[in-house]
């Protein structure tokens, strides 16, 4: 009996985010078949919807990948660094037990 209640009480599983952080565009003119992404390493915010209190900051790797554990709940993703490149501030939402797969984008001002 004390074996069911102790594997009844375990953690819940872990939630979060994970994806990756690219960068666009980075050719000033794009040609059919060529890509004008690429991954980016960067630190991101995470703050907290509803009063946009910081929870953590993340970094992605050099292959633009980041896998963050976080509490279910809605979130705003925002570049640590101001200027360029820019990240237009991204809302998330994480649900329990899962993580949420999000691809962020800065934009690096090519035009």
């Amino acid at each position: 009996m004390a074996l069911g209640s102790a594997c009844a009480s375990a953690a819940a599983p872990p939630s979060g985010l994970t994806g990756r952080v690219m960068i666009g565009p980075t050719c000033p003119v794009q040609r059919l078949g060529e890509r004008c992404e690429r991954p980016y390493r960067t630190e991101i915010v995470v703050l907290r919807a509803r009063d946009q209190r910081r929870v953590t900051l993340f970094r992605s790797g050099s292959d633009g990948r980041f896998r963050v554990r976080l509490t279910p709940g809605r979130y705003v993703l925002e570049a640590a660094s101001p200027g360029l490149p820019r990240l237009t501030p991204l809302q998330v939402t994480v649900r329990a037990g899962r993580f949420t797969a999000v691809t962020i984008v800065f934009d690096s001002g090519i035009r």
